[in-house]
């Protein structure tokens, strides 16, 4: 990847300590073809859920998630990435199997709203979302985006929430 690119988007739902591993590894590569490793600018995305009730978080991560990990090759990498037992994903693909099958599309998230994958959504692990997310009030979510940050990410992307629900960790953040 590095011969060919000098901007990567790391994908959501990892760690901070799968992005830090991610990034040394691209680091690495960037030294190996003799490309300073300075001139690499790696975003990671994060998902913010400031201030909001369990339900609409878990509409916002978990059911996210369950799209991710549906896909064999993506959430087979972030399980592997991040650390995590595969054990779960395999539940997860096998209820939403059920799902696919009755909606006739390869990924559940062309077919449903985030709000109608809540009951595969909840055979995602609640700390894998807590690893790789930032929950809680705007502080606190603030607080996480800022870890990731500290891996040496150059940038943080924020998705899945809205802009009115970041505001307050827009505002924290600036200062």
């Amino acid at each position: 990847m590095a011969r060919s690119f000098n901007r990567v988007i790391l994908p959501p739902m990892m760690t901070p300590e799968a992005t830090s591993r991610s990034m040394a590894r691209l680091r690495s590569a960037c030294e190996r073809i003799d490309w300073d490793p300075a001139t690499l600018r790696i975003v990671q995305c994060v998902m913010p859920a400031p201030d909001l009730d369990e339900h609409e978080t878990r509409a916002l991560a978990h059911a996210r998630a369950a799209t991710y990990l549906q896909a064999p090759e993506d959430g087979d990498a972030l399980v592997r990435v991040s650390g995590w037992d595969r054990e779960p994903v395999t539940h997860l693909r096998a209820a939403l199997r059920v799902a696919q099958e009755s909606s006739g599309d390869e990924f559940v998230d062309t077919a449903f709203h985030r709000r109608q994958l809540l009951d595969a959504a909840d055979r995602v692990p609640d700390s894998w979302m807590n690893d790789s997310c930032a929950f809680g009030t705007s502080r606190e979510c603030v607080e996480r985006l800022r870890a990731f940050r500290e891996t040496g990410a150059d940038e943080i992307a924020t998705y899945g929430s809205t802009p009115a629900q970041n505001a307050k960790v827009i505002a924290q953040w600036l200062e």
